[in-house]
């Protein structure tokens, strides 16, 4: 065995000069990139017309397709994600920023970007140890106890390749059953041509051969033979299948790594470890693949990055991706790791042994999030080793509850929930009987007096079946006493929850419940009916919808700032300043943009954007509005805080969101009503929103925009006599509700005093004859 110092990064990412995530008025200005290159994404499949008329008007324009199956494994009828991804390809000297700024104005084109490159940042290793502590201090020998891994459990392991002649890999590595090795065809029709051991991102072919030595420390980590006499006992005895992200000198593409994503989810493989990625630079057509991963049920576990920073690092920061931030021997946070809301786990990645890229018996040791991120996409290995078929987000949340706690109670940013541990996850699992799912999820709102049907699923885990008839929605009008209503079977596992027709105001509070044959009882929440659903009843109804075409009183005041104050108006898109937004979000050309009539961006000060007054003072509120936000100050001083007051902007100012992650592009934010309570606002007849655009000391870059708000409150049909909902109000609607009047009906106690009596038949009637 040979110890070899590392000259690898323990995570990869990419920033931009002085932290810079926007795209500078040069090309020559930019972060590191593939040269003549563009990602384009467009919203729809391009035709090959619309192809070859961009083509004719750039200098040796040439197109490139990510390879992709024809038709979509998850959704065969529709189009697959990466049917509207193309890379054009040009001459080296012809203007990037030119030709991505004439895309961008087509609108048959979403998103363009630059093929940027990812490097490895090196972190230093502390003194060499000559023993594994990752798999010991996460309590693996005892969760070996219970399983060792499944082969047949596929890991994808997105990275720089692996060393195929290391002796930890000669068992583990996947050969693709669909694949006839050497023929030139791609026999199971993926995309991928002789695919036989996977893929390489980087060169495009079948070679994923590792000349660095990251991908294989990542591999060795995750599935290093256990128990198999030599070198080191990775996390499970689980299959990797090796896709390259990376080059041998660490350097790696958004292309590649979106392409590894959608191989590993097309493919049907369980889980994806990606131990890479950039500070603070949002992607979208990256930001649609880990969602694309997810919706289809895959676990994408990701490093959180080493830059010991709250900048949000993604793919990791999305919500798709699973984030796990690093640890030492001693269970302390690692020096380097970053930090912030979107980590999930954290786990060792300090002076962690490894294999290497060379030869069959190279081991080194390394540090980063990198290396813990591995660990933790080992024990989803050892989960899914467990039950092939768990779902992710019971994933997630095994890995959350099993975890053990560090710093402060609960989740905090420094650990997230804590620092894994293998043998209560599987302990958790093993003590599974049934598990309840909501994969529709729960209604936000539901229509007075009608029913709502709830999609559910129930699994029985370790021998544990269902009794039947136990499966039951137990649900209560606010304030109220618990009914039960028996679910129907839909057959495999699935059922429909039907929440009965609620009257105006009710506002339902709800929970799932069903029994083993042997008594046990499992709801969700797990915790009901301590802790249960919430729905509210009615529609929302917009009470203001603004594009700021008009001036409509919206009102601007300076709070110190030199230059870029709130300006409303048609977006100047000026070439020469690319910190503002090209366009607005809306499609009619006006939006709310600091510094708009120039290039001056928020400096030194705040500037601050007030609403007319609103009436809130109705039902449930929900504000929506879009925000464009870009920025290079990775320390998140810099920003915009939204506020609310409840007297006519007279104050005291209640914020509602803090936004200072740079987007560089439109992002759409909801602010819902659980939110305003949340933050404890009283709604009033005369309310006012504001939004502050601030550049705190030393100054930085602040640009920001607003368009597209939408402000609704929640209402319930006005229309008693449409009793069935559908808008009309004819002889179905007179019989439907005699019936329920006969039957006791809740929606036909129209006055709401518990009583079936003339009154309510009589109001019924007279809205009926009234034709409302």
């Amino acid at each position: 065995m040979s110890i070899a110092l590392p000259v690898l990064a323990a995570v990869l990412s990419v920033t931009s000069p002085g932290g810079d995530d926007a795209l500078p008025p040069s090309s020559a200005d930019l972060p590191e990139h593939v040269p003549g290159e563009l990602v384009v994404l467009f919203e729809h499949p391009p035709s090959a017309t619309a192809l070859d008329a961009i083509a004719r008007t750039i200098p040796g324009a040439r197109w490139r397709s990510l390879r992709h199956a024809p038709h979509p494994v998850h959704d065969p009828d529709g189009v697959h994600p990466l049917a509207r991804v193309r890379i054009l390809e040009f001459d080296d000297d012809a203007d990037l920023i030119a030709i991505r700024d004439r895309l961008l104005a087509r609108g048959d084109v979403r998103d363009a970007h630059p093929n940027f490159v990812m490097r490895a940042s090196f972190v230093p290793n502390d003194p060499m140890y000559a023993q594994q502590y990752g798999p010991q201090i996460v309590d693996s020998e005892a969760a070996w106890d219970i399983t060792q891994g499944d082969m047949s459990v596929l890991v994808c392991v997105a990275d720089t390749g692996i060393n195929f002649d290391h002796e930890e890999f000669q068992t583990n590595i996947w050969t693709n059953p669909g694949e006839i090795p050497d023929n030139g065809i791609d026999d199971d029709n993926n995309g991928f041509i002789d695919d036989v051991h996977g893929w390489d991102g980087i060169q495009h072919d079948n070679d994923p051969r590792d000349a660095n030595g990251h991908g294989s420390h990542v591999a060795g980590t995750i599935a290093a033979g256990l128990n198999n006499g030599v070198g080191i006992a990775g996390m499970a005895n689980v299959t990797i299948v090796p896709f390259q992200v990376f080059s041998a000198s660490g350097g790696g593409t958004f292309e590649a790594i979106t392409e590894a994503i959608y191989y590993a989810t097309d493919n049907g493989f369980h889980a994806l470890n990606y131990s890479g990625g950039a500070q603070g630079t949002d992607v979208e057509i990256l930001r649609d693949a880990v969602q694309y991963a997810w919706d289809n049920g895959m676990v994408m576990v990701a490093a959180a990055g080493n830059n010991n920073s709250g900048t949000p690092f993604y793919p990791a920061a999305y919500p798709g991706a699973i984030a796990v931030a690093a640890t030492d021997s001693g269970d302390n946070r690692a020096s380097f790791s970053n930090f912030g809301d979107y980590i999930d786990v954290a786990a060792p990645g300090v002076d962690i042994l490894s294999c290497g890229p060379s030869g069959t018996s190279d081991y080194f040791i390394t540090s980063g999030t990198s290396m813990a991120s591995p660990h933790t996409a080992g024990l989803v290995a050892l989960m899914h080793s467990l039950d092939l078929e768990i779902s992710n987000q019971d994933v997630r949340d095994l890995l959350q509850q099993g975890a053990d706690d560090l710093g402060d109670a609960g989740f905090d940013p420094l650990f997230g929930w804590g620092r894994i541990n293998a043998h209560t996850t599987l302990q958790l699992m093993l003590d599974r009987t049934l598990t309840i799912s909501l994969p529709d999820g729960t209604p936000e709102t539901v229509d007075a007096g009608v029913g709502t049907d709830i999609a559910v699923t129930i699994r029985e885990h370790n021998g544990h079946t269902i009794e039947p008839g136990s499966e039951t929605l137990f649900y209560r009008p606010q304030g109220g006493d618990w009914t039960p209503v028996q679910m129907t079977a839909m057959g495999g596992g699935d059922y429909l929850a039907t929440l009965p027709a609620q009257a105006c105001g009710d506002d339902p509070d709800f929970y799932f419940s069903v029994s083993t044959t042997g008594g046990d009882v499992v709801t969700l929440p797990g915790d009901a009916p301590a802790s249960f659903f919430s729905t509210r009843v009615g529609s929302f109804v917009a009470i203001l919808s603004e594009t700021f075409e008009s001036d409509t009183g919206w009102t601007v005041q300076n709070a110190g700032a030199t230059t870029g104050d709130w300006e409303r108006g048609v977006v100047n898109d000026d070439p020469s300043w690319p910190w503002d937004p090209t366009g607005d979000s809306q499609g009619d050309g006006f939006a709310f943009v600091t510094g708009n009539s120039g290039r001056d961006d928020v400096d030194r000060g705040s500037t601050i954007l007030t609403s007319p007054t609103l009436d809130l003072s109705g039902g449930a509120a929900r504000i929506s509005f879009d925000l464009f936000l870009n920025q290079n100050r990775s320390n998140l001083e810099d920003g915009v805080l939204v506020e609310i007051d409840a007297n006519d902007g007279a104050g005291p100012w209640t914020p509602i969101a803090d936004l200072r992650t740079s987007t560089a592009s439109w992002r759409r934010y909801t602010i819902t009503q659980d939110d305003l309570d949340a933050a404890g606002v009283v709604r009033s007849s005369s309310m006012r929103l504001r939004l502050t655009a601030t550049d705190a000391s030393p100054e930085g870059v602040v640009e920001a925009g607003l368009d597209g708000v939408t402000i609704e409150v929640l209402a319930c049909s006005q229309c008693i006599a449409d009793f069935e909902g559908d808008g009309d109000t004819d002889a179905d609607d007179f019989f439907a509700f005699l019936d329920a009047f006969a039957a006791s009906d809740p929606r036909a106690d129209l006055d709401g005093d518990g009583d079936w009596d003339a009154g309510d038949f009589f109001a019924f009637l007279d809205a009926f004859v009234q034709g409302c």
